[in-house]
């Protein structure tokens, strides 16, 4: 719990399920190494805060909101240049960091990757904000289908740019991402997120078993989301 004053954060509001869907996913992502910003359940006071509890019309005396530990800009390199064809070739095919967040993103159904939540620092590590919604978005947990395929616009927009033989690359590699996946206790993830603040018990633990269930799915899933066959 971090109180909101005393660390510079991104801080957004969120309903609980998409509240949840952060804590969540950036948890599991830290623990495959994913560069992620520390997340932080924040105390929003009115008493801080008048201004915007009045123009957010909200009637409580405080509100908990998601932040992220601040990235300095001067920490970043640069964002994703979508019209340069050479910055293009260079993050897909020299880059290869890439390879790891489309198999995240399949693994728990972040319908959201965009050009805008992918930071590049200056050691051109990649770094991965915003997942709300992923893990199904504002959907009822209960009606989430494991085998369902997603996409997002990162694959919509620049997958096809990305040539068959470099596409088949990140399916066939994608044996080591899930064993790094598989090695994860998805239930003390889970209780280490802190998601069970924002879900009743009952939707926490629909949540893990359909993370549980996609894991095992991830080649089908990659491979679907990328428009290329998997190899058997």
């Amino acid at each position: 719990m971090l109180d909101s004053s005393t660390k510079p954060a991104y801080v957004k509001l969120l309903e609980g399920r998409r509240f949840a869907n952060e804590l969540l996913a950036l948890e599991l992502a830290a623990r495959l190494e994913l560069a992620v910003p520390q997340a932080f359940v924040v105390r929003i006071r009115r008493r801080d805060h008048e201004e915007l509890f009045e123009k957010l019309g909200l009637a409580f005396d405080e509100v908990y909101g998601f932040g992220t530990a601040a990235l300095a800009a001067s920490s970043l390199a640069r964002s994703f240049n979508v019209n340069d064809p050479n910055f293009i070739k260079w993050f897909f095919v020299t880059l290869k960091q890439w390879k790891d967040i489309v198999a995240f993103d399949a693994w728990v159904a972040n319908e959201d990757r965009h050009t805008n939540n992918l930071l590049i620092d200056k050691q051109l590590k990649l770094w991965l904000i915003d997942h709300d919604l992923a893990l199904g978005g504002r959907r009822d947990i209960s009606t989430l289908v494991p085998e369902a395929v997603t996409t997002n616009r990162l694959v919509n927009d620049f997958g096809t740019l990305v040539d068959v033989r470099h596409r088949h690359e990140v399916v066939d590699e994608c044996h080591r991402f899930q064993a790094a996946a598989n090695a994860i206790d998805v239930s003390a993830a889970a209780a280490a997120s802190e998601a069970g603040l924002f879900v009743s018990e009952q939707e926490l633990n629909q949540l893990i078993l359909y993370v549980e269930r996609r894991r095992a799915l991830v080649p089908g899933l990659l491979a679907d989301a990328l428009g290329v066959s998997l190899l058997t």
